[in-house]
């Protein structure tokens, strides 16, 4: 049988402390060792939350009306991430976007790993879109990316299109291209496994 726990004899139980001062040390040493990594987690936690932000283009019309959002993901893999600067062009069944580039001066875009979200302007429609058109002009110290998808969502008709690219845009690498015209996925591509 488990022996009782008599909760009348806690204050005796911690008067003891001193006959067997390595288990006192150990939860202590296990307690501040959890304090810092709640502390390290919650200072992560608030950078991550100033870099979740949507950010307009700079280089917007400001009388173009016409929204969409664009959600880029670089992928995980080593050296994924890039310094720079991306340039994105939409490509419709009714015309096509004006190049923009697509930067923040308040955060760091294209990290690896990360989801960046960009709000660009047209004066009109795009129509349904076809593809996107990705660049950049090599710049930088690490100027290789590797974009893993691309999500376009047209604010104002509520529709969205998936652009599934897993490709480097790189001169050093794989197709050694840093211009490259992805296609809208199909729905077999969507529901496909790789």
């Amino acid at each position: 049988m488990p022996n009782t726990l008599d909760l009348t004899q806690i204050p005796e139980l911690f008067a003891q402390t001193s006959q067997n001062p390595v288990v006192v040390s150990l939860v202590a040493t296990i307690f501040g060792v959890y304090i810092i990594v709640l502390v390290w987690a919650r200072v992560k936690d608030r950078s991550d939350l100033r870099k979740a932000k949507v950010t307009v283009l700079f280089d917007n019309d400001p009388h173009a009306q016409y929204r969409y959002l664009i959600r880029i993901q670089t992928g995980h893999r080593k050296g994924a991430a890039t310094t720079a600067k991306v340039v994105i062009m939409l490509i419709g069944s009714k015309g096509q976007s004006d190049p923009h580039f697509l930067t923040d001066s308040e955060k760091p875009v294209f990290e690896r790993g990360a989801a960046d979200e960009f709000l660009l302007t047209t004066f009109f429609s795009l129509g349904t879109l076809q593809s996107i058109r990705l660049w950049h002009d090599n710049s930088g110290s690490s100027p290789s990316w590797y974009v893993n998808h691309v999500t376009v969502l047209d604010v104002e008709a509520n529709k969205q299109w998936r652009f599934i690219c897993n490709s480097w845009l790189a001169i050093d690498i794989d197709e050694n291209m840093i211009d490259k015209i992805f296609l809208a996925a199909s729905d077999m591509e969507l529901k496909s496994f790789k």
